[in-house]
């Protein structure tokens, strides 16, 4: 196998999303170096060089840092907060997106054609081609882009609707469904044609608009008494389930059901601690789990009763494809469960850092994690739901973190 390649004299380096490319920041933040990382040993593709300081900064959506294609990054010029710039490695191009600057960050859309940032003012522009920068108001730092790249949801400031999403198939932002003034949190369905969102008063609740339908309309799912700040949807990873919370009740939605019936309510009993922490669940809705005031909670929905399980820790994640749960305690401590048969079996405990990694190949998943007692490296293979022991990857000292791909969080 291998050993670790070692880039010295650089102050952020990220890998792209399909692990072939690495680019870092020199120490003297004017060179930006793309690396072929493909082969046993990296080569240098290409150097960037500017005449004022080059910063890469991680967006708010994916763990890829600011790849937007294999080929294609995003960095900024100049003191922060810089202008957007997008290299392409493939043509050894440089695009100027132009327009404001971001001091808070930015998104891309899911394919990466587009980004936009918030600066107090919302700007939105094509990231792969040269073109105009769109000016999408007043805002707040609440916006998304729907898994399709077409839309733009935004919290909006000011008088009008608080609520508006804009449509970018033509390649210039149309205003295509303005929301109630007094729309709060939102959230995109997976599947992408789907918003859900809720409202403070008058009418609080909670609504979900189609935008598969010819003229998309909101729907109220469930009546609000009240309204709290800490109102909130989130459709979980199938797109299949809505999970809503606000003063009167907590509330989970099947909503795979036809695009023309409103969601089943399937259960109003998940009381969920924090914003922070929300409900999650497993790719096929079989586990929910959430914090609760009396600590983490876990739902098999397939068992006849939909139980509930009670574990002592702050969060939780499945490894993918796998019925292995890893539930996360103080002090960094972990424990990984097997639940296939329904009921937790303990495998390992180990400690690990909050931003561990896992990568799937076929039937064969490995736990990447930093241990924060050695500050090294680890990998903990899992092959047919059988955990491996654990193994040191290099020798030297991991200080901030790591980056990982493809991989999922843990």
């Amino acid at each position: 196998m291998p050993g670790p390649l070692l880039w010295t004299n650089v102050i952020a380096g990220y890998l792209s999303d399909n692990g072939q490319r690495f680019a870092v920041v020199a120490n003297d933040k004017q060179g930006l170096e793309v690396w072929d990382t493909s082969g046993a040993t990296a080569s240098l593709e290409y150097k960037l060089v500017e005449t004022e300081e080059i910063f890469m900064r991680a967006p708010y959506k994916g763990n890829n840092g600011p790849w937007l294609t294999p080929t294609r990054i995003l960095y900024t010029v100049g003191q922060a907060p810089g202008q957007f710039r997008v290299l392409d490695v493939s043509s050894k191009t440089v695009t100027k997106l132009g327009g404001g600057t971001s001091h808070y960050g930015y998104q891309a859309s899911e394919d990466g054609s587009w980004v936009a940032w918030y600066t107090g003012t919302l700007y939105a522009t094509r990231a792969d081609l040269p073109g105009t920068v769109a000016d999408l108001g007043n805002a707040t730092e609440q916006y998304a882009w729907d898994p399709t790249s077409l839309r733009l949801a935004v919290q909006k400031t000011g008088s009008g609707p608080h609520l508006v999403v804009y449509n970018f198939q033509t390649g210039a932002p149309v205003i295509e469904w303005s929301g109630p003034q007094s729309a709060e949190s939102f959230s995109w369905s997976s599947k992408g044609s789907r918003l859900a969102f809720t409202q403070a008063n008058p009418n609080a609740g909670v609504y979900l608009v189609d935008f598969a339908k010819p003229a998309p309309a909101p729907v109220l799912l469930v009546s609000a008494k009240g309204f709290n700040p800490n109102m909130r949807v989130e459709w979980m990873r199938s797109g299949n389930l809505l999970g809503a919370q606000v003063p009167s009740t907590s509330s989970l939605w099947d909503a795979s059901v036809p695009k023309d019936v409103t969601p089943n309510i399937v259960s109003t009993s998940l009381i969920w601690k924090s914003y922070s922490v929300g409900l999650s669940a497993t790719p096929d809705d079989r586990w929910l789990w959430w914090e609760s005031s009396s600590g983490l909670q876990l739902t098999d929905r397939n068992s006849p009763s939909e139980k509930t399980i009670a574990l002592n820790g702050h969060s939780a994640n499945f490894l993918p494809d796998t019925n292995l749960l890893i539930v996360g305690g103080a002090q960094h401590s972990k424990e990984m469960f097997d639940m296939s048969s329904g009921t937790p079996q303990s495998l390992a405990k180990f400690t690990a850092n909050n931003n561990g990694k896992v990568r799937k190949n076929g039937n064969v998943a490995h736990l990447i994690y930093l241990d924060p007692q050695t500050t090294k490296l680890f990998s903990r293979a899992v092959v047919d739901g059988k955990l491996l022991p654990a193994r040191q990857i290099g020798s030297h000292s991991v200080g901030n973190g790591f980056s990982c791909t493809p991989c999922t969080g843990f």
